[in-house]
């Protein structure tokens, strides 16, 4: 799977792509699209800022209700990391999977939707950092308050999943934006 970040425009699906999501700011700043698409339909895109080829992990997801075409409920904060120093990329990936993943389960009761992409290589690199990261975090909320006010079950909760995210994240080397998701095409949901 690749996942695809452009940045500027709105695009309609291309040819290659398996799926497609646009997602609309609500900060200042670019327009942000991510994208699963073959190989040959990412490096066709125009205005691609950064492009990846990762392996996703769905630690859990919510069941959509509403067709593709009509926007999701509530927001998505999807976050470029980087590993901590002194992990290789297995180690990373491991922890993220395998330790972080369960953590976040018990202390972030508000996010409904946890899917971890785990960056095998970049794709497209018009910026020049594309290689500086080295996992894609989406998490979806069905509020902005849920995001602000819900995050963790507890302070306890919090301290726990800081500690955590200090041994595998180098957390001033990522940055993040928050979006609104509106599929257009979903590979996954069949109506019934």
């Amino acid at each position: 799977m690749n996942v695809v970040m452009v940045s500027g425009a709105r695009l309609s699906p291309v040819a290659g792509a398996r799926a497609w999501t646009d997602n609309e700011p609500l900060e200042e700043g670019p327009w942000l699209t991510m994208a699963e698409v073959d190989d040959d339909a990412a490096r066709q895109l125009d205005g691609v800022v950064q492009a990846w080829h990762v392996e996703p992990t769905r630690q859990w997801d919510y069941e959509r209700t509403w067709p593709a075409g009509e926007p999701s409920p509530g927001v998505k904060r999807i976050s470029f990391i980087q590993r901590a120093e002194g992990l290789d990329r297995a180690e990373f990936a491991r922890h993220w999977r395998e330790v972080h993943g369960p953590l976040a389960k018990i202390h972030h009761p508000a996010i409904v939707r946890y899917c971890q992409n785990v960056i095998v290589e970049p794709l497209v690199d018009t910026v020049g950092d594309a290689g500086e990261f080295d996992g894609i975090a989406e998490l979806s909320f069905w509020s902005m308050e849920d995001l602000n006010e819900r995050m963790y079950d507890s302070e306890e909760g919090r301290r726990i999943v800081g500690e955590d995210v200090r041994r595998f994240i180098n957390r001033p080397k990522g940055w993040r934006v928050i979006t609104r998701e509106h599929v257009v095409v979903d590979r996954y949901h069949r109506p019934g």
